[in-house]
């Protein structure tokens, strides 16, 4: 098991304090300031001269390991008709319960706590017509597949305290249509009382290739939980997971350490896709940590607006050690948030976490697309309860996003934050957003480095509230800051530091060198294979 890692003492709100070679830099830019001018001086040295250093966030320090087993033991026919809770709890270590395909288990069916190491594999009998490992399953496996349907309010598989080594694989898991509500398809581990230490967290769980999904018609709270630890959701299919009046997820944890691995999926959730926080753990200290978010499809469907409740695609609260890399997020909207895609902040939602923290996050290599907002970063105070620390530690680099273009109401704005937070970096992205590209304000953040990307859509490249875009607005909010070697489409430069470009178009932009030698903007052909649509389906 995975012992949890207890974070800094829980008073300890502030950022360390600026050391004195983090100072800021007087506005010294004249209108005659050309690109030419710009490409000379945008040097390695400029950052160090502007104050900030760029943040390198600590990556996972684990992952899950997702081959199959290399020596399974027995292999157990399940037929239809016959007792699947039964065939689950005679199961040895090793052994694989080989459901016929196409057959159909109805119930809420537990997976208990055994001894031994071995897996026990729950799976559809035989490969044939169906994914390989690494091949994302799709609704066309459908027919192919045995089914577990979910009768009640209850899920379709549970984990109990304490289970560990399942997998579930080639598998449909849904609910009949005449259920109307849904607290949860896949439930891994638990909370409050059932589950408030380490020793009872159920660990070593994967989903593998398997299609789960509620119907156009169901509230369904989500369809995996992830509390528990050493756990996958992988080459999967999530769907209909959405609800109004409350938040709906795909995958959600709160209560489990991990680490977490969860690639090369298809998510679909109202609320939000993927998140980690929103509620108090109940086992002390516990920040979810060592998260996997890489090569998935993070999706709403445009057919949702106005039916479901909806706010974003990935949202942490409490968690660290996070990469969020090699991503398609798309479709996120004004509902019941403006509708960023990506929100990052330490909250302690309940009042009863005050060590909840998110930081080291590392979000690099994705392509946004029809969302209002880009990433919304904040220390949050919930109902007057503080977290164990702001938001800290977070780099943003080689992405691209387009933000506000399918909305006039849409915020339009690449990158919000708010409160002290500390240790930003934001390099080599590729943007379009149609208001303020970055938006600080309602604080002051410290340490932050912005270099090398492109910045086009909006005459307002970095505008807080209060205070005139460019410089200005760094002057007011930002203690410690390197702003250097980006490419201000139509921005004006008077009102921008020295050693940054002002092209008049976004195909003008993607000719120049920054100032680590290489040129602006993300490696859109890195980003492209990162994200390119996987076998198996989309």
């Amino acid at each position: 098991m995975t012992n949890v890692e207890r974070p800094p003492h829980r008073r300890n709100l502030r950022p360390p304090a600026r050391p004195a070679a983090a100072r800021r830099v007087p506005a010294r830019l004249t209108t005659a300031a050309s690109l030419a001018l710009a490409a000379l001086a945008a040097g390695a040295g400029a950052a160090a001269a502007q104050g900030a250093t760029r943040t390198t966030p600590e990556l996972p320090r684990h992952t899950v390991d997702t081959r199959l087993p290399a020596a399974p033991g027995r292999t157990v026919r399940v037929d239809a008709g016959d007792d699947l809770q039964r065939a689950i709890d005679r199961a040895r270590p090793g052994d694989v319960l080989a459901l016929a395909p196409g057959a159909t288990f109805r119930g809420s069916f537990t997976l208990p706590a055994k001894d031994g190491e071995g897996w026990i594999t729950i799976r559809t009998a035989g490969d044939a017509g169906l994914p390989r490992p690494g091949e994302r399953i799709a609704p066309a496996a459908a027919p192919r597949l045995a089914r577990i349907v979910a009768t009640s309010q209850e899920p379709a598989f549970r984990a109990l305290p304490r289970a560990h080594h399942y997998r579930l694989m080639l598998l449909e898991v849904t609910a009949e249509p005449r259920v109307k509500r849904n607290g949860g398809l896949v439930r891994l581990g638990t909370s409050r009382e059932a589950q408030n230490t380490l020793a009872e967290v159920p660990h070593h769980l994967i989903l593998d290739r398997v299609y789960v999904h509620g119907h156009p018609a169901m509230h369904l709270k989500r369809c995996v939980e992830l509390n528990s630890a050493w756990s996958a959701v992988v080459d999967s299919y999530l769907a209909e997971c959405h609800g109004r009046g409350q938040d709906t997820q795909a995958i959600l944890g709160w209560n489990g350490p991990g680490p977490f691995r969860i690639e090369n999926n298809r998510l679909e959730g109202a609320g939000e896709n993927v998140m980690f926080g929103g509620s108090d753990p109940s086992i002390p200290d516990l920040v979810p940590s060592d998260i996997e978010i890489r090569r998935n499809h993070i999706v709403k469907p445009r057919a949702w607006d106005g039916r479901w409740t909806v706010k974003n695609l990935v949202e942490l609260k409490n968690a660290q050690r996070v990469l969020v890399e090699g991503n398609v997020l798309e479709g996120s909207w004004k509902d019941g948030q403006v509708g960023f895609a990506i929100v990052l902040k330490s909250v302690n939602q309940n009042g009863r976490c005050d060590w909840c923290v998110t930081r080291h996050v590392t979000v690099r290599s994705n392509t946004v697309r029809d969302a209002a907002g880009g990433i919304a970063m904040s220390g949050a105070v919930n109902d007057g309860h503080r977290p164990g620390e702001w938001l800290n530690n977070v780099l943003v680099a080689d992405n691209h996003f387009d933000v506000g273009s399918a909305s006039p109401k849409a915020v339009g704005r690449f990158l919000q934050m708010s409160g002290d937070l500390w240790n930003i970096t934001v390099e080599r992205n590729t943007v379009l957003a149609t208001k303020a590209v970055l938006a600080p304000g309602n604080g002051r953040q410290r340490n932050v480095y912005v270099a090398d990307n492109v910045f086009g859509g909006s005459r307002y490249a970095v505008k807080g509230a209060g205070a005139r875009a460019g410089q200005a607005t760094m002057e007011r909010y930002w203690d410690g800051y390197s702003f250097v070697g980006n490419a201000l489409v139509g921005a004006r430069a008077a009102a921008y530091p020295p050693r940054n470009f002002f092209p008049a178009t976004q195909r003008d932009a993607a000719r120049l060198t920054g100032s680590a030698g290489r040129r602006v903007g993300a490696d859109e052909a890195a980003v492209r294979a990162l994200t390119r649509p996987p076998a198996g389906g989309r």
